[in-house]
């Protein structure tokens, strides 16, 4: 609960903290093998380090959780690998791990896939990793696949979705609008208006208001 309310209001030394310190008693007392700490524990910590920007940390945290993937592969979590590259601006990495996400995907059994927000999770980062090489043709189609699989409004990461899917058609028209047709900018302050409106916590708000003044700027 402490974590959970220190992340509520930004407090990422605190959720490191607290949640470095789960991770010891769950190891000391389950081995260190259990899905609680592949599914929850390791995912908010590696994205605590990455909210604070020690992204050796981070990636440590994420390599690990993927180990336990043999064991239970539903808890695989490329997804939050994968964008520590894209934040760093490492887009050759952070795009191989997501692709080895739906490699991997492939493999397993019906009973043991990834969950359905995981897999569209993957291709609406792959979109944007494309759009940031500038491979804006290939982002776009693989924004529309994730478009057309879309999560129900039940899914409880629907909201983040919404926000990614909006955004990347933004980041898509921005790059054309820099590289080739400045009139698509237009269309960018449009897409990143909508993922606005889609952002209901404060870094997605500040994120697309962002992209907006920027856009809007030139």
């Amino acid at each position: 609960y402490n974590s959970w309310l220190a992340k509520k209001v930004g407090d990422f030394i605190r959720v490191k903290k607290d949640l470095e310190e789960a991770r010891r008693v769950f190891k000391e007392n389950l081995g260190g093998k259990h899905p609680i700490i592949a599914n929850f524990l390791y995912p908010e910590l590696g994205n605590a380090y990455v909210r604070l920007a020690e992204y050796e940390g981070a990636r440590r945290i994420f390599e690990e959780n993927l180990e336990y993937s043999i064991r239970y592969p539903q808890v695989a979590k490329f997804n939050d690998y994968g964008n520590l590259f894209l934040n760093i601006g490492d887009f050759a990495q952070a795009l191989k791990i997501f692709q080895n996400g739906l490699n991997f995907n492939e493999k397993l059994a019906d009973s043991s896939r990834l969950p359905d927000a995981e897999i569209k999770l993957l291709y609406l980062n792959i979109a944007e990793t494309l759009a940031q090489m500038g491979q804006f043709e290939a982002a776009f189609n693989t924004n529309k696949m994730a478009e057309k699989a879309f999560l129900s409004e039940e899914d409880d990461r629907f909201e983040r979705c919404l926000f990614g899917l909006y955004e990347n058609y933004g980041i898509i028209y921005s790059g054309i609008a820099r590289t080739n047709d400045p009139s698509k900018f237009q269309l960018a302050i449009q897409w990143y208006k909508k993922a606005l409106s889609a952002a209901k916590d404060a870094p997605n708000r500040e994120k697309a208001g962002f992209q907006i003044a920027i856009s809007d700027f030139r």
